[in-house]
């Protein structure tokens, strides 16, 4: 499993921000993530150190958004494309330090793509249509 991606992103050896990275956007933690994210979201309000530091991991992120293939081998969580990855860390971006009500919520890990594949243990092989990247 390639996570080199992860070793890109600012701060990321700060157990905190490798958590709210990675770990919260994980299926085994999807149950959960609504509540992750809103104490997240507190803490960073109250801490503006931890604000800066998780501010600029998620800006990478925005603008270095990785392939569906590495968010879902680092997150079990598959996304159709990388523009759909793109808008829910974005929403979650937005909420975590700006104005939004509420995150987007993760996709179902059975969710259908339409550019989706199967391999030989019929898991999903997501296709990102913009790029090609698997």
């Amino acid at each position: 499993m390639s996570r080199e991606w992860q070793q890109r992103v600012p701060n990321i050896d700060d157990g905190n921000v490798r958590w709210s990275v990675v770990n919260l956007h994980s299926v085994e933690f999807s149950n959960e993530f609504e509540q992750s994210a809103k104490r997240l979201r507190d803490e960073v309000r109250r801490d503006p150190a931890m604000r800066a530091k998780h501010e600029e991991a998620y800006r990478y992120l925005l603008e270095n958004t990785p392939t569906v293939r590495e968010w879902a081998e680092s997150t079990d969580t598959s996304f159709c494309s990388r523009a759909q990855l793109h808008e829910y860390l974005q929403a979650f971006s937005d909420y975590v330090f700006g104005d939004r009500t509420a995150p987007i919520a993760p996709p179902d890990s059975d969710e259908p793509c339409e550019h989706e594949e199967r391999d030989e243990n019929g898991e999903c092989v997501p296709f990102d249509a913009e790029d090609g990247e698997r």
